[in-house]
């Protein structure tokens, strides 16, 4: 087993290389971007490559996505808002998979509301 790591100095860019070699070999690269207002990751090996990204477009808005290159992936927006006793999460998403994905946390106090919609996005096509 190896590994490698990285950090330019002054920048919030980190890369790993790791490997085994053996029966079974395999490499992992792992890329990171790590600022206040972005953080970004990508992360591969031999069978799947994935990645995730949040930017932070304001107080607390953020736009976000996730996925592999070779499967599946959603974009999505976030809304976050809270004090002592009481927060508040909307999240919206769609995925390649055709679903829009709906979330709300709603706290008061001890109270938790977890409101959870997936609607499937259909197409009508013309001929």
């Amino acid at each position: 087993m190896a590994e490698v790591f990285y950090q330019p100095k002054g920048t919030p860019l980190r890369v790993g290389i790791s490997g085994f070699v053996g029966d079974d070999a395999n490499i992992n690269a792992d890329v990171v971007w790590d600022s206040r207002q972005f953080y970004a990751t990508f992360n591969s090996d031999f069978d799947i490559t994935w990645y995730s990204l949040n930017w932070r477009l304001g107080r607390g808005l953020t736009l976000f996505g996730s996925g592999d290159l070779d499967r599946s992936s959603s974009l999505g927006l976030q809304y976050f808002w809270g004090r002592r006793n009481f927060s508040t999460n909307i999240r919206v998403s769609v995925d390649t998979d055709e679903t829009i994905n709906w979330h709300l946390n709603q706290r008061f106090g001890n109270f938790y509301l977890i409101l959870l919609l997936l609607m499937k996005i259909r197409r009508h096509w013309r001929s």
